[in-house]
């Protein structure tokens, strides 16, 4: 079995490690750079604290350690999982994993405060609703996340040859891996395999249509996934 990893290279080794005990094939081709900008913070601590992605755990995992009064709100499963994985508790995920969601349904209070670690493009819409609830809103920005454009002689290198799956693990990486893939104009899009549903109703938007979800947010589960594909 051959898979394309769209992971950013800086992402735990441990998948990779999974997927060739199950002797597959591995590609790698992130389809974005992260850049953590480590934000300053205010000596003051916030009431929640809201997680958007996995990227900006990754960018703030030691000051998650510090605001351990804080609650802490996640988008989704898979960011949920990555801030166990530091000891770290998780007081709220929304059922539907959007950041909408989130701004609707938080369990807060009328005068409480939000920080929000992002990349800097959050909806404006989570914003207002926070506030419309009587939420102070602030927000950080952790990291950057800038799309990889490939040239097409790198990207007929990886998919000439036939691929069994590609990996996908956030929004983001579909949305730039489908902006690489019109480039080979091909007439039928590989099943990917996605770390969560807010990966798959990215890939679903970009017009993917063999489409598996890891049954747990994790790495593990993610690598399961792959040793189940058809070949």
């Amino acid at each position: 079995m051959r898979v394309v990893l769209t992971h950013p290279s800086r992402r735990p080794d441990e998948l990779k490690a999974a997927l060739r005990a199950a002797k597959i094939q591995l590609v790698h081709l992130p389809q974005l750079k992260i850049t953590s900008l480590k934000p300053k913070l205010l000596q003051t601590k916030p009431d929640w604290l809201v997680l958007l992605s996995q990227s900006a755990v990754r960018a703030t995992s030691l000051s998650l350690k510090k605001l351990q009064t804080t609650k802490i709100a996640t988008v989704g499963a898979a960011t949920r999982s990555l801030v166990r994985e530091l000891g770290i508790a998780v007081a709220f995920t929304p059922q539907t994993f959007t950041a909408l969601e989130l701004a609707k349904t938080l369990p807060i209070k009328k005068g409480e405060t939000v920080w929000l670690y992002s990349g800097g493009q959050t909806d404006e819409r989570f914003f207002r609703q926070l506030r419309k609830r009587g939420v102070v809103v602030r927000e950080f920005k952790a990291y950057t996340a800038k799309p990889i454009s490939y040239p097409v002689s790198r990207l007929k290198k990886v998919f000439t040859k036939p691929v069994d799956a590609i990996g996908l693990t956030s929004a983001a990486g579909v949305a730039a891996l489908a902006q690489n893939l019109k480039k080979l104009k091909l007439t039928k899009l590989p099943p990917v395999v996605c770390l969560g549903s807010v990966a798959a109703s990215a890939a679903r938007r970009a017009g993917f249509r063999q489409i598996t979800v890891a049954e747990r947010a994790n790495f593990a589960a993610f690598a399961t996934c792959f040793t189940k594909q058809p070949q």
